[in-house]
């Protein structure tokens, strides 16, 4: 995975620099080219898939399991708050223990934190990790704290659900630093 991944990099340093001065969305098309392109030509990965901002498991929806804070009557309720990773190594109509390969977050913006995406992907490779979940700004937005241990029933918290099986690996791809090699971050399974 790791020289897939920095080989893909590597093009867009090559040939694509211009495009880190726009849109993550723009050097995120460009990954999914050349990442795209390897897998079909690896001979072990050539039965995967790189999608963009995909967002389902097999045919269901991608979600994290949200568990709402206990109330006075001790009735906690649920909801789901999507997945939606930049890009995925995946087996796009297959949801078992071999077909999440490969989660992607990008960041191109110098003035973004990476705080919210290395929670999304610890919860994505991360089968007991639950995030805390915190109302942001007017629009019903949320911010993701991450947490460990037993999930607490007193605030709201988000995890991946037992139906959908965790990604093997994650990356978190850090181009903000113009004129420099992307910084990798990697997230590993546990098990």
């Amino acid at each position: 995975m790791n020289t897939l991944v920095r080989d893909a990099c590597a093009l867009v340093m090559e040939r694509d620099v211009p495009l880190l001065a726009t849109t993550e969305r723009v050097v995120v098309a460009r990954l999914l080219v050349y990442l795209d392109r390897a897998v079909r030509q690896h001979e072990q990965l050539h039965d995967y898939d790189v999608d963009f901002e995909y967002e389902r498991a097999g045919v269901n929806v991608k979600g994290f399991a949200g568990r709402r804070a206990q109330d006075a009557d001790g009735i906690q309720a649920s909801f789901r708050r999507k997945i939606v990773p930049d890009l995925l190594i995946h087996k796009r109509t297959v949801n078992d223990a071999t077909s999440n390969l490969l989660a992607i977050e990008v960041k191109t913006d110098p003035d973004a934190g990476l705080g919210p995406d290395q929670t999304k992907l610890t919860l994505m490779t991360d089968p007991d990790a639950w995030a805390a979940v915190y109302p942001v700004g007017v629009r019903g937005g949320t911010r993701l704290a991450l947490g460990r241990g037993p999930r607490p029933r007193d605030i709201d918290t988000a995890a991946l659900p037992h139906v959908v099986h965790p990604y093997a690996h994650g990356v978190l791809i850090d181009f903000r630093t113009v004129g420099q090699f992307p910084a990798l971050q990697w997230f590993h399974r546990r098990v």
